[in-house]
C-alpha cells in the first residue's frame, strides 16, 4: 500500500513539473512579440497586418505608450481609414511619454491637418520640431523635419498667415529655384516650370504654388 501511494505521489509531482515547464509566455512577453511583429509589418510597409498586432498588444495594455503610437501610425498609413480611429489609440499615454512622445506628436499634426485643425497641426509640427529640429521618424525614415515643415507651412497657408508659412519653409527652398522668391518684392514672384515662366501678381498665390511642390516632394 505504502508502495502505491508513494508510486501516486511521485506521478503527481512529475504531474506538476510538466505543468511549469509547460507553462505560456507572459502578458509582458506577450506584448512585446506583439510591438515587435507590428514594427516589423510596419517597416515592411504591410499596414493591416501591423494594425492587427498593434491591436493585439493594445488590447493587452493599452496605456502603453508604444502600443498607441504604434496603433495610430498603422491605422494612419492605411488609405480610407477613418481619422477619428487614429485619433481614438492615442491619449496622454503617448503624449506624455518621453520616448513616444514627438513620434507621437508628429502624428497627430498630420491627422490634425487632414482634419482641417490647422492651428491645432501648426502647434504640434511645432512642438515636435522644438523637441527635436533633426527629428526623424525611425521606424519610417522618410518621414522627418521635412515633412513637418511642409505641415506647418501648410497649416499657416489655411489660416492666411501667408509670410508665416512662408518663412518656416524657407529651409527647404535652399538650392531650389524657389530660393530667391521674397514675399516683400513683387518682381520674385515667378516660377519656371519646364522653361515655361510663371509670373504671379498675387503672392498667395505663389505660395501655394511653392508649398504644392514641397509638399509633393516631402510628404
Amino acid at each position: 500500500m505504502r508502495h502505491a501511494k508513494y508510486i501516486t505521489l511521485l506521478c503527481i509531482i512529475m504531474m506538476l513539473s510538466a505543468s511549469c515547464r509547460k507553462k505560456g509566455p507572459t502578458a509582458s512577453e506577450r506584448i512585446k512579440s506583439a510591438l515587435r511583429a507590428g514594427w516589423e509589418n510596419f517597416e515592411a510597409e504591410r499596414f493591416t497586418a501591423a494594425e492587427n498586432d498593434f491591436w493585439d498588444a493594445f488590447a493587452m495594455d493599452s496605456s502603453r505608450a508604444e502600443s498607441q503610437v504604434g496603433l495610430g501610425w498603422a491605422r494612419f498609413m492605411i488609405p480610407g481609414t477613418a481619422l477619428t480611429t487614429v485619433l481614438s489609440a492615442i491619449d496622454s499615454n503617448a503624449t506624455d511619454n518621453a520616448d513616444w512622445q514627438t513620434d507621437a506628436w508628429c502624428l497627430l499634426a498630420s491627422v490634425n491637418l487632414s482634419r482641417m485643425e490647422y492651428g491645432t497641426a501648426d502647434s504640434l509640427a511645432a512642438l515636435t520640431l522644438s523637441s527635436d529640429t533633426s527629428y526623424v521618424f525611425l521606424h519610417r525614415p522618410e518621414i522627418d523635419w521635412q515633412d513637418l515643415l511642409v505641415v506647418r507651412g501648410q497649416a499657416l497657408f489655411f489660416m492666411a498667415e501667408y509670410d508665416s508659412s512662408w518663412t518656416v519653409m524657407m529651409p527647404l527652398t535652399d538650392g531650389t529655384s524657389h530660393s530667391s522668391i521674397d514675399p516683400d518684392d513683387e518682381t520674385t514672384w515667378s516660377i519656371t516650370i519646364e522653361n515655361n515662366t510663371i509670373t504671379y501678381t498675387i503672392f498667395a498665390e505663389v505660395l501655394a504654388r511653392v508649398i504644392s511642390d514641397l509638399a509633393e516632394q516631402y510628404r
